[in-house]
């Protein structure tokens, strides 16, 4: 009986040491973040695993769901992800699976930043309509749609979501696009086709295409960044952030020269495979990016970095899952 009372007291004191890891690994990154923190500005929404929608009142302010749906059958993630703010940041476009023990089809809704007036603006019968992202001129939503010989990058009205155009006809990566600031162009991520047949990157287990910037009117494409994803544009249309293998990087849409590209933020591979695109997004003046990092297993935060000084971070928060999506609005 003492050695099974030992036993017990030594796996409950492991149990412990496991739950305290994590925040001794962040404990630093808040004090740290203490200095920076207050300079922050605006609100930031993601989707937890797509098991919700939240939202962080910046610089202080508590998380606060606004949406959220059952987890998913035999335990998969919940069915709700990409929310992005609409230019004036009252209103949020988010795509959701309605019936997941049914059918796997997602449709895109807008609803309020309270999470009230929830309505269906886009679905398709036969097809996915994923990854949405609002137009500066709050004229246009960019969608994505990866099946079959419907797939591509996509645009349609926002006071009339029959009217839509595919601008490029391309497998896309299931990552929010990201418009200029003018709303002239798009970058988009896309997956690299001929890799995905001959099979997946050992490494990070997903199929890294790159990034396209396409011209909307033209469907030309401007420019291209090899095995690079998850694109979020300036505020000034002058540089891109976007994530690779070995981190987080910004480079000069319109240098071509080999130093325009640099690394903001390095970053290393995750305990157990990257099976999700990691978000990354511009904040609305400029100065800050924030970007998510795995802590540990089963534990993800957001972090702004300052673009002119990569060495000041801060912790903006950490969740108990990945973060699928993300939107930075004033």
């Amino acid at each position: 009986m003492k050695t099974l009372i030992k036993l017990v007291a030594f796996i409950v004191i492991l149990y412990v040491i496991y739950c305290m890891i994590p925040f001794m690994l962040i404990w630093k990154d808040t004090f740290l973040s203490l200095t920076m923190k207050g300079s922050l500005k605006g609100k930031i929404i993601y989707s937890r695993f797509g098991y919700e929608i939240k939202s962080i009142e910046l610089p202080y302010g508590k998380k606060k769901e606004i949406r959220s749906v059952p987890p998913g059958p035999y335990s998969y993630p919940g069915y709700i992800y990409n929310p992005y703010f609409s230019p004036l940041g009252d209103k949020i476009v988010f795509s959701q699976i309605d019936n997941p023990r049914i059918e796997l089809r997602e449709k895109l809704y807008i609803m309020g930043v309270d999470g009230q007036d929830v309505k269906c603006f886009l679905e398709d019968g036969n097809f996915s309509v994923l990854c949405p992202s609002w137009s500066p001129d709050g004229k246009s939503i960019a969608f994505l749609v990866r099946d079959g010989v419907r797939r591509g990058l996509y645009i349609t009205d926002v006071n009339n979501s029959n009217n839509f155009k595919r601008i490029i006809d391309i497998q896309p990566s299931p990552s929010q696009p990201a418009w200029s600031p003018d709303s002239d162009m798009i970058a988009f991520s896309f997956e690299d086709i001929a890799t995905r047949e001959l099979g997946r990157d050992i490494y990070e287990d997903r199929d890294m295409g790159g990034i396209y910037v396409v011209d909307i009117q033209t469907g030309q494409i401007r420019r291209k960044i090899p095995l690079a994803e998850q694109p979020a544009w300036s505020p000034n249309g002058r540089k891109l952030v976007y994530m690779r293998n070995t981190g987080y990087y910004i480079i000069d849409i319109y240098d071509f020269s080999d130093s325009s590209e640099y690394l903001l933020v390095p970053s290393k591979p995750l305990y157990f495979g990257d099976r999700s695109p990691r978000p990354v997004r511009w904040s609305p003046d400029g100065k800050y990016i924030a970007f998510w990092k795995e802590i540990w297993p089963g534990l993800a935060a957001l972090y702004a970095v300052e673009v002119n000084n990569p060495s000041r971070r801060a912790l903006i928060t950490y969740d108990s899952r990945e973060i699928i999506g993300m939107s930075w609005a004033k």
